[in-house]
């Protein structure tokens, strides 16, 4: 897992090459993150694998921070 910093406030996790996803969680308590720049993404990683690892990684970053926080 990459780096990721983490703004509990605004609920955004942005990765170390600047990807910012709006974090929410689902009715299953899952993490789900929206994109808020994709022009970001590298045309080799627009694919639902590629973008699936990445907002799973942000959301056990952004767990991580909330746990912390506690």
């Amino acid at each position: 897992m990459g780096y990721w910093d983490i703004d509990i406030v605004n609920k955004t996790a942005t990765s170390e090459s600047g990807i910012i996803f709006k974090m929410t969680r689902n009715a299953h308590g899952d993490y789900c993150g929206e994109c808020l720049n994709p022009e970001l993404i590298p045309p080799d990683d627009f694919d639902y694998e590629s973008l699936d690892r990445m907002i799973e990684e942000a959301g056990d970053a952004y767990d991580k921070a909330l746990r912390r926080r506690k």
